[in-house]
């Protein structure tokens, strides 16, 4: 068993069939402690970037990539090449994507997961405490990396010793 981001089950599913041994990649839902549990899993990355670079027309280009990844034909691409969730549920609906999944069940498994996980707090995301800033904290410390030549082992550093202190207090706050 090998828990894994979506997007790698293409390449295990290749990488099967071309094995010595062929075998087939069999997929199932990530598991819980109890299968009663509330929680469930959450969906992560889904999240595209465009740096402040000064540059219009670079910074032009790469939004027009952005759209291009983010249309629908592009997510269905992604979706049945390597398994990677979908970000448009309307990708999901493409029949292209609906014909793949039934071809190949496999990649259907954590959509229908995520499908079935029901909406609470502990499956909404990272949304609570300090979290926020903390995010906000590491954005500035990668832009500082990326765009200033900043040291990305101070940088770390500095962006771990400020999220210490933040949820410190978060947790003084709230008695813990």
């Amino acid at each position: 068993m090998l828990p894994e981001s979506t997007g790698s089950l293409g390449q295990f599913v290749q990488a099967a069939a071309k094995a010595k041994s062929p075998f087939t990649v069999g997929t199932g839902f990530y598991p819980k402690v109890d299968s009663g549990d509330s929680g469930g899993p959450i969906i992560g990355g889904a999240s595209l970037w465009v740096v402040n670079s000064g540059n219009a027309q670079k910074e032009r280009a790469a939004w027009d990539f952005e759209k291009f990844l983010d249309s629908e034909k592009s997510q269905v691409g992604v979706h049945t090449t390597t398994g990677y969730f979908p970000v448009l549920k309307s990708a999901l609906d493409d029949p292209t994507d609906k014909q793949w999944v039934a071809q190949n069940p496999e990649f259907g498994t954590a959509v229908t997961q995520l499908e079935k996980t029901p909406l609470n707090t502990a499956t909404q995301g990272c949304s609570q405490g300090v979290m926020p800033q903390i995010r906000q904290d590491v954005q500035n410390a990668i832009s500082a990396v990326v765009l200033q030549g900043a040291d990305a082992t101070k940088e770390l550093a500095s962006v771990q010793k400020l999220a210490d202190s933040q949820i410190a207090a978060y947790n003084a706050k709230l008695g813990d």
